[in-house]
């Protein structure tokens, strides 16, 4: 099929230009129609002027004929137009990933839609390469995870660390007691080896979307760090435990139990740079397991306890390559509490929008009002606030302070305040927020206190 006219990127950058001068740029939202479905991921659009462009997008497209779509323009890299449907959820419903699994040679399935699904969620594009990848990485997966929990074993650290089908290779090529060590040792340790046999597509869409190692080293630092199982927080304060109970480790348990205290006060003087929270505590575990090794101490427990430690510090690093992320220990009230933080962002070249145009997103973990979430919009002088709480009693607590919240408001900057108060139980992590909110898009901070 030969086409003429068809607009090829002549430049790298945030847009691109034709020869006539029509310009095409990032967040540009347009009215297109499919004219040929070129290769998996690869699309021939046609604008309602008659130009003619290539693009990739992560949503299941097949030809549409005459119908033209509300496309954004998602991002422009790398030679490539990357698009998006402006209305998403309308083009990810079970027809029309049916449609697209049944075009590309799958069968619909529960699963398989349910894969397609979580990659149209994280933006991962909703190839027959992709599809098949993921399937096989989950079978592994799952596979891994049988052995395991039969014979109630730890893997040792080499093997969690490898690609799934590496480690699956391992584990079935060689007498697996080999490579199993007895979790006696370890006994007290939490966090580690404790796997469901369902492996869900989202967290294995999380990995990669974030460009991380599919491995069972990942999937720990998902179920303990984002899905709270055994939070950050929670393994610096085992930590700390471990150390005090060694004469010659106590100064460095000390050492550590420094950073809640600094961390209050850097908030309270509205100085708090999480960023450099994190490499802190980064020095301070590189110092403590340089005296350690200088020391010779022999302590299987804390050894390990500390390389946990440090791992979950590198995941958190690679995860904030595409968005900021934080989980830090902070001293209140004579109390150690967690708080986590997150900004997420459409695609990773993306910038943050402003202050004065922003949609936020904000959870707290509170010991007496349960968890409440705050939806705030943010447009110039105006802001909506959209409080989700619990139960009834917590609602009405809030709704006698709605006077005193808009004058604090007010007194901020904003002139059009709205408030607005709703019963819900739903709870946010990274896994679930880009698919509840994805189309609204926000920044999205998550405290957790």
């Amino acid at each position: 099929m030969k086409i003429d006219n068809i607009m090829k990127l002549n430049q790298p950058g945030n847009n691109t230009t034709k020869p006539d001068g029509f310009t095409y740029k990032i967040g540009q939202t347009l009215l297109a129609r499919v004219v040929e479905v070129i290769s998996e991921g690869l699309i021939l659009l046609e604008d309602l002027k008659g130009n003619m462009f290539e693009a990739k997008g992560a949503l299941p497209l097949t030809e549409h004929g005459s119908e033209y779509l509300t496309l954004i323009i998602d991002d422009i890299k790398n030679d490539t137009i990357f698009i998006k449907f402006k209305n998403e959820s309308s083009y990810s419903n079970d027809d029309h990933i049916k449609t697209l699994l049944n075009h590309i040679g799958f069968k619909p399935t529960e699963d398989t839609i349910d894969l397609v699904k979580q990659l149209i969620i994280n933006g991962l594009p909703a190839t027959k390469e992709n599809i098949v990848f993921m399937q096989k990485v989950k079978l592994s997966f799952t596979r891994v995870i049988e052995i395991i929990n039969n014979r109630q074993e730890m893997l040792p650290i080499q093997l969690k660390g490898m690609d799934i089908l590496e480690t699956l290779k391992e584990v079935l090529k060689l007498d697996i007691s080999q490579h199993l060590q007895s979790n006696t040792e370890l006994k007290g340790i939490q966090g580690q080896d404790n796997y469901s046999n369902r492996i869900d597509y989202d967290k294995l869409a999380f990995l990669f979307k974030n460009e991380l190692t599919m491995n069972l080293s990942n999937l720990d630092h998902i179920n303990n760090i984002v899905l709270n199982r055994f939070p950050f927080t929670d393994q610096l304060n085992l930590l700390i435990q471990l150390l005090e109970e060694k004469p010659e480790t106590a100064d460095m348990a000390r050492e550590l139990k420094k950073t809640p205290r600094n961390l209050r006060s850097m908030i309270l003087d509205k100085k708090w740079n999480p960023q450099e929270n994190m490499k802190e505590i980064a020095v301070k575990i590189l110092n403590i397991t340089n005296k350690i090794n200088n020391l010779k101490i022999e302590n299987t427990r804390l050894f390990s306890q500390l390389e946990n430690v440090k791992s979950s510090l590198e995941f958190i690093s690679k995860v904030n390559q595409y968005q900021s992320f934080f989980q830090l220990p902070l001293q209140l009230d004579n109390q150690q509490k967690s708080v986590e933080l997150y900004i997420m962002k459409n695609n990773k070249n993306s910038k943050m929008k402003t202050s004065q145009n922003s949609k936020i997103f904000i959870s707290l973990n509170t010991n007496s009002m349960e968890t409440v979430q705050v939806l705030i919009e943010i447009n110039l002088n105006s802001i909506n606030l959209k409080f989700f709480v619990a139960n009834e009693g917590i609602k009405k607590f809030f709704s006698k302070f709605n006077n005193e919240l808009r004058d604090i408001i007010r007194n901020i900057g904003y002139k059009n305040i709205e408030l607005d108060f709703t019963l819900s139980q739903n709870e946010m992590n990274l896994l679930s927020i880009e698919e509840q909110y994805r189309h609204q898009n926000f920044n999205s901070i998550d405290l957790r206190v």
